[in-house]
């Protein structure tokens, strides 16, 4: 009971690496193909 227990607490751990893996390397993709889009800008701010 303990072991399906940890087995599925596992296999929530996991899913949830695997999804900021997944909107990691997203985002990293974005950065590259639109890098004004992360650019600081001060113009925003006043």
């Amino acid at each position: 009971m303990a072991e399906e227990r940890n087995t599925k607490e596992q296999e929530k751990f996991e899913s949830e690496q695997n999804l900021l893996g997944l909107f990691s390397i997203l985002l990293a993709v974005d950065k590259r193909i639109n890098p004004q889009n992360y650019e600081f800008q001060n113009k925003e701010n006043d």
